[in-house]
């Protein structure tokens, strides 16, 4: 009987020392885990880019600075609205004419910065320089 014993007992030992092995080589060579990427807001993205263009004023021409703001703005409409606001004139983003299938969303939107944007694409494509 103890015979019997003795090689269960190696047995088990070589078992279980096979699975440390299999262990660690699973773990050296397993998949790494890929780093989640966090998309920033497009709200923070435009309020970060004209705060970094607000420490510019003094140094910058204001036509160089209308140009950013505008792009700035038409950035973010791509990135909130899912429109593709740079490559759309003024005139296609902001119609003075409301559609009656326009949502309120879009509504809001336009409204909110069509002003600013005929001030800047007043500054950016003036005759003569601000």
């Amino acid at each position: 009987m103890a015979a019997g014993v003795s090689w269960l007992l190696v047995l088990s030992a070589g078992l279980a020392g096979l699975l440390g092995i299999a262990l660690l080589i699973w773990l050296i060579f397993k998949p790494k885990a890929l780093a989640a990427i966090v998309a920033e807001k497009p709200l923070r993205q435009a309020l970060k880019a004209l705060s970094k263009l607000r420490s510019q004023v003094d140094v910058q021409p204001a036509s160089h600075i209308a140009a950013e703001v505008s792009a700035t703005l038409r950035r973010y409409f791509m990135l909130r609205y899912g429109m593709p606001a740079p490559y759309r004139t003024t005139q296609e983003l902001y119609p003075q004419v409301e559609h009656e299938h326009e949502g309120r969303r879009r509504m809001q939107w336009r409204e909110r910065f069509s002003d600013l944007a005929s001030v800047y694409d007043a500054m950016e494509f003036s005759a003569t320089p601000a």
